[in-house]
């Protein structure tokens, strides 16, 4: 069973931000961060319910070499990626998030 992943704008934006911090601190460790989250993404299109729910229906991935968290939903066939935030970010970032 295969899910579509989608990643909402807010998320992306979360994304874009993060690889630049990474780009300015190694190039590599940016590519490094993007192959991590492309890996986390294809286990989400196979299985989505493999992480706990962290809050109601929002799920979060830790992606732990970078300190980083993937929080997501899924509805129907979706898998909704509502944001990639560092560890420490204040979770009211992205609880509203839909």
């Amino acid at each position: 069973m295969s899910y579509l992943t989608i990643i909402q704008p807010e998320a992306e934006l979360d994304l874009d931000e993060a690889f630049e911090y990474f780009r300015t601190q190694n190039s590599e460790l940016a590519f490094d961060f993007l192959e991590a989250i492309t890996k986390v993404l294809e286990l989400l299109e196979s299985n989505p319910f493999l992480f706990q729910k962290a809050k109601g229906e929002k799920r979060k991935v830790n992606i732990k070499r970078f300190n980083y968290s993937l929080i997501y939903k899924i509805k129907d066939k979706k898998v909704f990626i509502l944001a990639i935030i560092h560890g420490k970010s204040n979770p009211r970032t992205w609880e509203s998030r839909k």
